[in-house]
């Protein structure tokens, strides 16, 4: 009987949902960026865009700026590539 390896599909659906994140005297707006429906980044505003609070899995950081949504794709996606 052949055992077959289990292939892990690269990744190749990002995307991003809006929502609300509680902030001191209220909320603020905040991205949750999905990679194949699995979360892998929470974005909040910063200028000039999108402030990487935090990341999971591959994509594991912080504290990074990224000018606009796309950029995040971009970065998120060259993570997981290299995972």
């Amino acid at each position: 009987m052949l055992k077959r390896a289990l292939v892990q599909p690269e990744p190749g659906i990002v995307t991003f949902q809006a929502t609300w994140a509680a902030a001191l005297g209220g909320r603020e707006q905040a991205q949750l960026g999905w990679v194949d429906g699995s979360l892998a980044v929470v974005l909040l505003p910063a200028v000039p865009g999108w402030f990487l609070h935090t990341g999971f899995g591959p994509c594991d950081a912080e504290g990074l700026v990224f000018h606009t949504l796309a950029e995040a794709r971009e970065w998120i996606l060259h993570r997981y590539a290299q995972s």
